[in-house]
């Protein structure tokens, strides 16, 4: 009997680890955590204002067009009177005079020792380091989705497998105890059976509570509403590559993340933004030149 559980057990293992979400991909999951995450949103909206900070700073190189407009109004009495007696007949009471004046003017810089290149160049690193912190954060929703989500499909495949033991232990347990009213077995092995089926017993309500958290975890990944859990239909799951990501060797898989993690891009033009600074810092004490 302990033999059959055991091949069965491998059996279901192999089985029930082809679970899969097939109504909803989790490519589809991941779109939602990107759509619904605030801090996403955040650096999204600081890369967009970096972007025009950029653009702004480049304006400086094209002359800078100013228009004025101006208006005055006077008024100032012309009549003299002698009590209730105009002094001289037929002049105004009043004049109302008003004055428009409008003017263009155009200033051009001309050198001013690299001071608005530096602005430049801080504000294009800006704008590359607020697209670096962007991609950072949105590969950390990706990977917390992706995480979250095998861990709930580990978890509905640890409740199944707990579910099929608990059932089969259960059905050798009372063949046990029909094998100790025949005179075939002894209280003890009916106490070693019934101490196995209360272990599996506890067992399944250990995995249906990890379960729930796995599943609450998710729905919190996700950005959704923590009364209305994500739910997640069984399929087929594909196995695993023997190299998924295609590296042979340590050496190989390190290069390559060197060459991608955004963390070391972030260090290089963080050094760059510091060079500048202090470029800049130089020029506030040369003159400027402009026309």
């Amino acid at each position: 009997m302990y033999k059959k559980i055991s091949v069965t057990i491998f059996t279901i293992i192999a089985s029930v680890c082809l679970l899969f979400s097939e109504e909803i991909k989790l490519r589809e999951y991941i779109d939602i955590a990107l759509a619904n995450n605030p801090e996403l949103i955040a650096l999204q909206n600081n890369y967009i204002s970096a972007k025009f900070k950029f653009w702004e700073a480049r304006s400086m190189y094209f002359p800078q067009v100013s228009a004025n407009m101006s208006a005055s109004r006077r008024v100032s009495p012309l009549s003299v009177t002698f009590g209730d007696t105009a002094l001289f007949p037929g002049l105004p009471d009043k004049t109302d005079v008003t004055t428009y004046s409008q003017g263009l003017s155009a200033q051009q810089n001309i050198w001013d020792f690299g001071k608005t290149g530096s602005l430049v160049s801080k504000a294009g690193i800006s704008r590359e380091l607020s697209c670096i912190s962007y991609e950072k954060k949105k590969q950390e929703v990706v990977y917390n989705v992706k995480k979250s989500y095998y861990n709930l499909m580990q978890a509905i495949t640890i409740q199944n497998l707990a579910s099929f033991n608990l059932k089969e232990i259960e059905s050798l347990y009372n063949s046990v105890r029909e094998r100790e009213k025949e005179g075939l077995a002894t209280p003890i092995d009916v106490l070693n059976i019934e101490a196995q089926y209360m272990n599996f017993k506890a067992n399944v309500e250990t995995a249906k509570h990890n379960l729930d958290i796995a599943m609450l975890s998710f729905t919190n990944i996700l950005g959704e509403e923590l009364d209305h859990p994500v739910l997640i239909s069984q399929g087929n799951f594909p196995q695993p590559e023997e190299n998924p990501l295609n590296f042979k060797n340590y050496e190989e898989c390190k290069e390559k993340a060197v060459a991608l993690r955004l963390d070391f891009q972030e260090l290089v033009l963080q050094e760059k933004l510091a060079q500048k600074d202090v470029k800049g810092a130089y020029s506030e004490w040369l003159p400027s030149l402009s026309a």
